[in-house]
């Protein structure tokens, strides 16, 4: 039958100074191009091979504080309508500190599940780099754990332990003087905390994993960014001599297993 997307519905109020918005809203916390743990609040996580892909956002009322060049925002979250509601609360502060724009903010969740971030971005010579940090605790993330006790050899665990993830990239672009050949790079590095110091319990035991996942005690999204370490690197020549053609490559790489992605490709104007 048929079937349909809402990707974004909402209400825009002012009450004095404070820009209320309600509904569902895309918010994007991170500054991040291919991985983006400080994206907190979005139900959907970037897709390295397609970046510049909008999120699905979820439920919110939101106000907003312009405090000069500042803005204080908070959030009162209910997730996904089309499931459960999962009711949580955000905020965050964004400013300016020696040309870097600087967020800070949190998250907590009716469940227990906090986490707290920071992001940065701005130009270092001719350079634009990005970071974020965050810290975790109470996630609700599952993860495989072996049990010689289990069937199939392997049981799940949702551990108390604080987890800190962070990343930091940068884009340049060089361009000739004539300007006729230009390029533009960018290059991201990613520590997953809630990765797997040693991901061989996937590769030793798929059996056991698929199993997990049938009987529900496992998520597909329990199952994303197995890794520790992460790498992206794109480079894309949008002006070659004036042709139509514009020559690109994607290298996204898990440095802990050596896995990874290498995508070349070449689109043409017609």
């Amino acid at each position: 039958g048929p079937a349909f997307a809402l990707d974004e519905l909402f209400a825009d109020a002012e009450l004095g100074s404070v820009f209320v918005r309600a509904g569902k809203q895309t918010v994007n916390w991170g500054v991040g191009t291919f991985y983006s743990p400080a994206n907190l609040i979005n139900l959907e996580r970037i897709d390295p091979e397609n970046p510049d892909e909008e999120l699905s956002g979820p439920a919110a009322l939101r106000a907003q504080l312009p405090l000069g060049n500042d803005n204080l925002t908070g959030y009162v979250l209910s997730g996904d309508l089309a499931e459960d509601l999962h009711l949580s609360a955000a905020a965050r502060y964004e400013t300016l500190l020696s040309g870097f724009e600087v967020t800070t903010g949190g998250v907590a969740e009716a469940s227990g599940a906090w986490a707290v971030m920071g992001t940065a971005t701005g130009a270092v010579s001719d350079v634009t780099v990005f970071a974020e940090a965050v810290l975790e605790g109470n996630t609700e993330k599952v993860f495989v754990v072996k049990d010689p006790a289990a069937p199939l050899g392997l049981g799940t665990t949702q551990p108390e332990d604080l987890f800190f993830s962070g990343t930091l990239g940068g884009r340049y672009t060089f361009e000739t003087d004539d300007e006729l050949f230009s390029l533009m790079t960018t290059a991201q590095y990613f520590f997953n905390g809630l990765g797997y110091e040693n991901p061989n319990v996937f590769t030793d035991n798929p059996e056991g994993v698929a199993g997990l996942v049938g009987s529900g005690a496992l998520s597909r999204d329990d199952l994303a960014e197995r890794g520790r370490h992460y790498l992206g690197v794109n480079l894309v020549s949008p002006e070659v001599y004036s042709s139509d053609f514009t020559p690109s490559a994607l290298w996204l790489a898990n440095l802990g297993d050596g896995s990874g992605l290498v995508n070349v490709g070449v689109r043409y104007t017609l």
